[in-house]
């Protein structure tokens, strides 16, 4: 289905608007000139091949900061800038390992899993790219290239997959399919780009909840004297692809020492599970994790306290109130009633609307702040 598009006023502003279509194409352009041209420079120096490769590279990395506005600039995406560093990142640590044989098929998986990851989280699919990458990985072990070529082999085509996949965004666009707009500022933090999708998992499996409320009964004891009901337990899964961006691993690896119950849930999503509680007036929720316990409390207006027992961000905005107070479960859980005290004293409505959906709700809430 084609969509009308106001027309530019001159002819720098119909460039303008293709460069901007146009933007993958030619970042992949120049990505795929510039290790082009370094791989020609090894393979055979001297050659005049390397004038027209420095051109398009001139050509491909300077016409989009002529033409580009300070309106874009200031509207230029953290998330995207975070996927460009972890990218960077990651090639530097390859090239500092070059001589080894698996250094370009890991830099075509790397290029692949960026590019799939950088597509979903602007809600894009670039196919063409992510098996130009892989292809490319495949290509660099059957030529007979020194180990350090092969990785510019691979780095040139991850440019040129994404100069294809550019072309093809060109073409739909010249037909009128224009991609989903890209999720705003605030709505997808740093959490979203580092584990992408969060998806909450009610456990139903009696022999698995035994086990989680076993694991966390000196919490859950404690909760219960203070008036809370158990609900379920439940997990928090996102994709064990997101591992490879490496924070997400480490993450991991650093709650180890206490013991999280972690799960892999249909051999692609990986969790910590632990139990959910909530107060005998409906008024909050308690999570109880190997880190502490943290409550949750919503309002009728939309807005929600969160406290916990352990650091972790402190936050006051329109919507959410975040705090915590390293101390025991019974103060901060009077610490919290305070605070709700406060808010219904302002005027504000507890919700006491309880299931699990409503929690995972919530708490989806809270992790688009981090």
């Amino acid at each position: 289905m084609r969509t009308s598009e106001p027309q530019a006023g001159g002819f720098r502003e119909r460039v303008k608007v293709w460069v901007s279509v146009a933007g993958m194409f030619l970042w992949g352009a120049g990505i795929a000139c510039f290790f082009g041209e370094w791989l020609l420079t090894r393979r055979a120096p001297g050659s005049l091949l390397g004038i027209p490769l420095l051109a398009a590279l001139l050509v491909s990395g300077l016409l989009p900061t002529w033409l580009g506005s300070r309106e874009k600039a200031e509207k230029a995406d953290a998330a995207g800038c975070w996927m460009w560093f972890y990218l960077c990142l990651c090639w530097a640590l390859l090239f500092l390992v070059r001589q080894h044989v698996w250094a370009a098929p890991a830099a075509a998986v790397v290029a692949a899993v960026w590019v799939w990851a950088l597509g979903r989280t602007w809600r894009r699919s670039w196919p063409i790219a992510v098996m130009g990458c892989l292809a490319a990985g495949a290509v660099a072990l059957q030529v007979r290239l020194p180990n350090e070529q092969r990785l510019l082999l691979v780095s040139a085509g991850f440019g040129l997959a994404m100069a294809l996949q550019g072309v093809w965004e060109m073409v739909r666009h010249w037909q009128g399919q224009r991609p989903e707009p890209a999720p705003q500022e605030g709505g997808y933090g740093l959490a979203w780009l580092l584990f992408g999708r969060i998806e909450y998992l009610q456990i139903t499996s009696s022999a698995l909840d035994q086990h989680f409320r076993a694991r966390y009964q000196e919490a859950t004891g404690e909760l219960a004297r203070l008036g809370f009901g158990y609900l379920c337990s439940y997990g928090e899964t996102f994709s064990v692809f997101r591992l490879l961006l490496g924070i997400p691993a480490l993450a991991i690896l650093s709650l180890l020492p206490k013991r999280p119950v972690v799960g892999i849930w249909g051999g692609l999503r990986i969790s910590e599970c632990c139990p959910l509680l909530i107060a005998g007036d409906k008024d909050a929720y308690a999570e109880a994790d190997c880190e502490g316990v943290k409550f949750y409390t919503a309002f009728t207006d939309g807005t929600f306290l969160v406290s916990s027992n352990y650091k972790t961000l402190t936050l006051k905005g329109p919507v959410m109130t975040k705090r915590w107070r390293a101390a025991g479960i019974g103060e901060a859980w009077g610490e919290h009633q305070a605070a709700v005290q406060a808010f219904e004293a302002a005027g504000r409505r507890v919700d006491r609307r309880s299931s699990f959906q409503e929690f995972a709700d919530l708490s989806q809430r809270d992790h688009a702040s981090f």
